[in-house]
């Protein structure tokens, strides 16, 4: 991962090195021409305010799991194993974090969850 902003989320135990897209541009560009994430890293998209998000995966090569999360750093959603080809998964958050398909039932995340975010 090549970012310039990074922190750590975690689920209790389970922690991810995120690089952090905050601004406009840095959400647009996600993780587009990436090869891949690591086991322990992701992207965690952070938003002004809490609302319905759309997200699609351009130019992204490979399935992730998207973790969506509440202004109180709940985990309110999840869709996993979510194809490039798929399009247009919404829900409602402040923060989205991706990272690599499998994690989620990997860590055995549920919704209700607390995310901790540092930095956040």
């Amino acid at each position: 991962m090549t970012g310039e902003k990074r922190t750590q989320v975690c689920f209790e135990e389970d922690c991810f090195n995120v690089e952090i897209a905050q601004s406009d541009s840095e959400r647009k560009q996600g993780l587009m021409y990436r090869e891949g994430l690591k086991e322990n890293e992701g992207m965690l998209f952070v938003y002004e305010e809490e609302k319905e998000r759309s997200f699609w995966m351009k130019n992204v090569s490979f399935p992730l799991d998207i973790i969506w999360i509440s202004k109180d750093k709940e985990v309110v959603g999840m869709d996993k194993n979510v194809s490039p080809t798929e399009a247009g998964i919404k829900n409602t958050s402040k923060y989205v974090l991706e990272v690599k398909a499998g994690t989620a039932d990997k860590i055995n995340l549920k919704i209700g969850d607390k995310a901790c975010l540092e930095d956040f």
